[in-house]
C-alpha cells in the first residue's frame, strides 16, 4: 500500500498527503500518580432518587393489609402469559437496602378489568369486552401483599397485565413500614406509586399474543399519561422496570424503587470521587465498617445509563476503628470521551448496594476520540470537531516513528484512517489544528 492511501477523510481520499510540517507531541503531561489518599475527597452523594408519589387509583386493595392479600401468587384463574416481577426497595437516606418493607401490588387482568370491584363505571376494560362475571367484586386476582427479604427484594407471580383506554400499561404499588407481618397492624404508609415497562418490548408482547392481541398495541405513551407525565420524563428514571422474555413467555421484570428511609449497607462509604489523570481516569474511595464485606465491582459507562463490569477489587478487611483507602487507575479511558463510574459494594452473603455515579469529563482542549480502542481491524475512525482543511494527523509507532501523515478534508466530523501499514501493538495518533495539539494512544489487536 502506498502512503498516499493512508488517510481517508469521511471515506474519501484526503488531499495534500506527504511529509507534513512538524507536529509536536502533546504538551499536557500527565500529573504524577498520587498514592496517598487525597484529603479533598468529596463525600459520597446519594444515588437513590425518591420515587414520585402517585394516586392509589380507583381500585386499591381494601381494606389495606387485610389477611386475604398476603400472598405472592396473584394469578388465580386469570388467563394470560406467565409473568413474574421483582421489586427491590432502597432508602433514600443512604441508598441502603430496606428489608421488612410491606409491598402491596395490584393490576388489571389481560382484558383491562380490576378484581375486587364490580364491572361498570370506571371498571369497563375495553368497552366491557370479555367482561368478568357478576362475582368480580368478590375476587382478588392481580392483588397481593408481602414483605421484602434480607436483600430488600420481593417477587410476585401473576399473568402479564393488559391495558385499558385512558392509561398506559402500569402496575400499582404501595409501600409500608413498621407493622406486623400477615396483618394490617402497625403499618405506616411510606409511598404510593406505579411502574411501567419499555414501550417497544411491551407492545411486542401485546400485539403477538392472545388474548392481548384483541386490543392491539397500547397507544398511550407514558409522557402523555395522566400519572406518568409529571414530573416530565421522570418515569424513565424512577418508574421504569425491565422486561425480559420472548414468544409465549414466561416474562419477567425487575424494578428498583427508593423510598424515604435508611437502609442497610455492607459498609460505610465515606467518599467516592474521580479525576482525569492525563488520558486516564483516577478513581478514589474511602470506607469504614467493612464488617463481613467481600469486594467492590467497579462499573463503567460512557453515557451514565448502561453500566458494564470493569474490575473486581477485594476488600481490605475489618476497619471498625480505622478507615480503608482505595485507588484505581482506568488507563486511557478519556480517549473515548467522557467516563462515568459507580461502585457495586458486595457483602459476604451476596447482598449489595451501589454508590453514587462519578463523572469524569474529557477536559483536553480538543474534543477528539477514537471510536473503538483497541482497534480490531485495519481501519480506525477518529471523531473530531468540524474540520477546516488545515488539520493534520500523524500516526506513529510506540517509539514515535512516523508511519503516515496527512491533512483532513474540509467539513468533516470524522476521519477514517487505513491502518494496513501498521503492525499489531501500541501506536500514537497526533492531531493538530494549527493551534492545539493532542496525542491519543491506541492499540491494534
Amino acid at each position: 500500500m502506498k502512503r498516499k492511501d493512508f488517510l481517508k477523510a469521511s471515506g474519501l481520499v484526503a488531499a495534500g498527503l506527504g511529509v507534513a510540517g512538524k507536529i509536536s507531541a502533546a504538551s499536557n503531561a500527565a500529573p504524577a500518580l498520587t498514592t496517598e489518599y487525597p484529603f479533598q475527597l468529596s463525600s459520597a452523594p446519594l444515588i437513590c432518587t425518591l420515587v414520585p408519589s402517585e394516586t392509589l387509583g380507583p381500585f386499591p386493595s381494601l381494606p389495606s393489609g387485610d389477611a386475604m392479600y398476603w400472598r405472592n401468587n396473584l394469578t388465580d384463574a386469570m388467563v394470560g402469559l406467565p409473568y413474574i416481577f421483582t421489586i427491590k426497595v432502597f432508602g433514600t437516606n443512604n441508598c441502603g437496602i430496606m428489608s421488612g418493607v410491606r409491598v402491596d401490588v395490584w393490576h388489571c387482568n389481560a382484558h383491562g378489568f380490576y378484581s375486587h370491584y364490580a364491572v361498570g363505571g370506571m371498571n369497563t376494560g375495553h368497552s366491557n369486552q370479555n367482561a368478568p362475571g357478576a362475582n368480580n367484586a368478590s375476587l382478588i386476582y392481580g392483588r397481593g401483599t408481602g414483605v421484602t427479604d434480607a436483600n430488600g427484594q420481593i417477587t410476585f407471580t401473576t399473568i402479564f397485565p393488559g391495558w385499558y383506554p385512558g392509561r398506559t400499561w402500569h402496575i400499582h404499588f404501595a409501600l409500608y413500614t413498621g407493622g406486623t407481618i400477615g396483618t394490617s397492624n402497625g403499618w405506616v404508609q411510606n409511598r404510593v406509586s406505579q411502574f411501567t415497562i419499555p414501550i417497544a418490548a411491551k407492545n411486542a408482547v401485546l400485539t403477538s399474543n392472545a388474548p392481548y392481541s384483541l386490543y392491539g398495541a397500547d397507544p398511550q405513551l407514558p409522557d402523555s399519561d395522566n400519572v406518568f407525565n409529571l414530573p416530565a420524563g421522570e418515569w424513565a428514571n424512577t418508574q421504569l422496570a425491565t422486561l425480559v422474555g420472548s414468544g409465549a413467555g414466561p416474562y419477567s421484570s425487575y424494578y428498583e424503587v427508593a423510598i424515604t428511609g435508611t437502609g442497610v449497607l455492607p459498609l460505610t462509604l465515606i467518599g467516592f470521587d474521580g479525576s482525569a489523570y492525563g488520558q486516564s481516569c483516577l478513581l478514589r474511595w474511602k470506607t469504614e465498617n467493612e464488617m463481613n464485606f467481600h469486594h467492590f465491582d467497579l462499573e463503567y459507562s460512557p453515557d451514565a445509563d448502561d453500566f458494564e463490569f470493569l474490575v473486581r477489587i477485594n476488600a481490605k478487611g475489618n476497619n471498625l476503628s480505622t478507615s480503608n483507602n482505595y485507588i484505581y487507575e482506568d488507563r486511557d479511558r478519556l480517549l473515548q470521551g467522557n467516563a462515568f463510574y459507580r461502585l457495586k459494594m458486595v457483602d459476604v452473603d451476596g447482598k449489595f448496594s451501589y454508590s453514587s455515579v462519578v463523572s469524569i469529563h474529557n477536559s483536553l482542549k480538543l474534543g477528539i476520540r477514537i471510536r473503538t480502542n483497541p482497534v480490531t481491524d485495519k481501519q480506525l475512525v477518529l471523531y473530531h470537531p468540524l474540520s477546516t482543511g488545515k488539520e493534520k494527523v500523524m500516526i506513529t509507532d510506540s517509539l514515535g516513528r512516523s508511519i503516515g501523515v496527512g491533512d483532513l478534508d474540509r467539513n468533516a466530523y470524522f476521519t477514517q484512517i487505513d491502518l494496513s501499514l501498521c503492525a499489531k501493538g501500541a501506536h500514537f495518533l497526533i492531531y493538530s489544528d494549527g493551534t492545539y495539539t493532542q496525542t491519543l494512544k491506541f492499540i491494534i489487536l
